[in-house]
């Protein structure tokens, strides 16, 4: 595996490891202490919400693929799907700018966003004052 963000982290978690620098020393002691070492897997703390766990960049990626192409995929934004996976209890320290990255290079998204532009389709949603489907059916 290549170095990520979380191998230093968790070398000092694991072994109390700490850089050469005074500086990244500090940094480093500052960042440990949101995380927390449970079987060999790293999660990020919080007050807040339970533990996340934290995620490489291959592994990112295939949370990405599977939370907006897979069998739980609802074809989200990139806000919409950063909130998701942290629902699902998974971290990483990019996890918005990567969705909205990885939204950009949908095909599906691409692919209609193109088509309602060549037929000057405007895309644009709203509610409706009643808050309804048309039919009543919801």
């Amino acid at each position: 595996m290549t170095s990520c963000w979380i191998d230093p982290i968790k070398t000092h978690l694991m072994t109390g490891w700490l850089p050469d620098d005074a500086q990244e020393v500090r940094q480093l002691s500052v960042r440990a202490l949101r995380y927390s070492l449970i079987e060999g897997l790293m999660y990020k703390r919080s007050f807040v919400i339970p533990y996340l766990k934290c995620l490489r960049p291959l592994e990112a990626e295939e949370v990405l693929k599977e939370s907006q192409e897979g069998i739980c995929g609802q074809h989200l934004g990139g806000r919409a799907l950063s909130h998701k996976i942290t629902r699902l209890r998974f971290y990483m320290p990019t996890m918005f700018a990567d969705a909205n990255a990885y939204i950009k290079n949908v095909t599906d998204v691409r692919e209609f966003t193109e088509y309602c532009n060549n037929n000057n389709i405007k895309l644009h949603f709203g509610w409706t004052s009643i808050g309804k489907q048309a039919g009543g059916s919801c």
